[in-house]
């Protein structure tokens, strides 16, 4: 919550000093931007190992006119059936997050801007763990929205790099299903959960307008 309040302060004042110098030929052209979170990609290339603050949205899109800026994002996760050698068990793992929204974009000095915004989001995850004749198939629904806010830097009139910090609230909604080594289902676990989860501007996007 900290970080959030700083970067919306920072953000201010650099809107309030050289707000006078943005120029109307610096401010972005009107068009569809399509995005790739670079960072991701990256991870994903060299097998890192993700945090709960990594930025889930691979592809991103937004597109920008006079009146507002409507924006998607888009990620996917999955895992074939692989060895857990803590459980003796097989494991397959597959997640899709998707967030819509809208969003301004200001000039505040020479090739930079700020974005602002709020976004509504959608989750559909599933973990299936099997271990002989027995498993159990997790499914996880999720819906949820925040604020965002971010900073692009133009490259010229297509090119753009941009990064961005986000305050999502998330509602949960998970099922567990049993199944023993004669066919037959068990008892299912129902839950649900909320979150407050903060991105950090870890992810860098790079965006060319089409």
């Amino acid at each position: 919550m900290n970080i959030m309040k700083k970067l919306i302060i920072i953000v201010l004042l650099l809107q309030i000093a050289f707000g006078v110098s943005a120029q109307k030929h610096l401010k972005l052209k009107k068009g569809l931007y399509i995005g790739l979170n670079t960072t991701n990609v990256i991870k994903n290339l060299l097998s890192f190992t993700g945090s709960e603050l990594d930025d889930p949205y691979t592809v991103s899109g937004f597109f920008h006119n006079r009146n507002a800026t409507f924006r998607v994002g888009l990620g996917v996760d999955y895992e074939g059936k692989k060895k857990d050698r803590t459980l003796f068990a097989d494991n397959k793992h597959s997640d899709i997050d998707l967030r819509i929204g809208i969003q301004q974009t200001k000039p505040i000095w020479k090739k930079l801007h700020v974005i602002y915004g709020f976004d509504i989001l959608g989750g559909y995850e599933t973990d299936i763990t099997s271990r002989g004749d027995f498993y159990n198939d997790d499914l996880i629904l999720s819906t949820g929205a925040g604020p965002i806010l971010g900073v692009v830097y133009k490259i010229n009139d297509r090119v753009l790099l941009s990064t961005e910090s986000s305050l999502y609230f998330r509602y949960s909604y998970k099922q567990t299903k049993y199944k023993n080594g004669e066919g037959t289902d068990e008892e299912n676990e129902n839950s649900s959960s909320t979150t407050l989860k903060h991105i950090l501007p870890n992810s860098l996007y790079f965006y060319i307008r089409l």
